[in-house]
């Protein structure tokens, strides 16, 4: 009886010993691979098998353990990424090409950093204008009433950001008991205080030098015709809106001055 008792006492130590390398050999079998698993992977049955993340990783980070994480250690600084190297890089020593996320096909979502303000495709401005609409000719120190009319614009920009212009303005006003006809050149700005990618808000300001042409009770002169024109400017696409009001002098004999309004409308080319 003694000898069974030895018999299978050792019998239970072979099984013991047996199902411990097994076991030895199943787990060690996860770091077996050759060559080495790339970050974001882990070995499985001597196979590199993507480790799933959910939700999945953004842009520049992998999934390790079944978190998120930076391929580089320690993670790389707001202003660098890490390469397929495993190295932080300042982005501002990255050219064209080269490639900034470490060797894994993980799936990533988009990266919820914002574009630069550089490649934000602001409301282009125009190079030239054209505008044309009614007007109001409202004489400042004589009992003349109002006077309806007309105008006609081109305005041409200049530089970079298009602020400056010039141009040339004619304009019409009268009625049965005289008219009155406005040539001037205009020159003035057009800064922008706000602009999206559809649309865009100015203010330009302008001043002009140029001659009128007055017929009235029989009379007919010529004179000398100076206006100051301000107003907010709306674009829409490839046509623009306006709103211009400002005093304008006539030299006569004696001094006349006139308070136009024009609103107008035109189109961006």
């Amino acid at each position: 009886m003694r000898r069974w008792g030895h018999v299978g006492r050792a019998l239970v130590c072979v099984a013991l010993f047996a199902s411990t390398s097994a076991f030895a050999d199943e787990t060690s079998g996860d770091n077996q691979c050759e060559p080495a698993c790339h970050p974001g992977s882990v070995c499985k049955e001597g196979e590199c098998v993507k480790e799933q993340c959910k939700p999945r990783c953004r842009k520049d980070f992998l999934c390790v353990d079944g978190e998120c994480k930076s391929p580089c250690n320690p993670p790389c600084a707001s202003n660098e990424r890490c390469t397929a190297t495993l190295e932080c890089v300042r982005m501002s020593t990255l050219r064209p090409g080269d490639d900034t996320r470490a060797s894994s096909s993980e799936a990533h979502e988009p990266s919820d950093v914002s574009a630069s303000p550089s490649k934000a495709s602001k409301y282009k401005p125009s190079a030239a204008r054209l505008y044309v609409g009614p007007m109001l000719w409202t004489p400042l120190f004589a009992s003349v009433p109002t006077d309806f009319g007309a105008t006609l614009a081109l305005a041409l920009h200049g530089g970079d950001s298009r602020v400056l212009f010039g141009g040339i303005r004619a304009s019409f006003a009268g009625d049965r008991s005289g008219e009155i006809i406005m040539v001037a050149a205009e020159f003035g700005l057009r800064p922008r205080a706000y602009e999206s990618e559809d649309v865009a808000l100015s203010f330009p300001i302008s001043v002009g030098i140029g001659g009128a042409f007055i017929s009235a009770a029989g009379l007919s002169v010529g004179t000398f015709y100076a206006p100051v024109r301000f107003g907010p400017c709306f674009d829409f696409g490839a046509f623009t809106f306006e709103v211009l009001v400002g005093p304008a002098l006539l030299a006569q004999k004696a001094a006349l001055g006139v308070f136009e309004s024009i609103v107008e409308i035109g189109v961006r080319l």
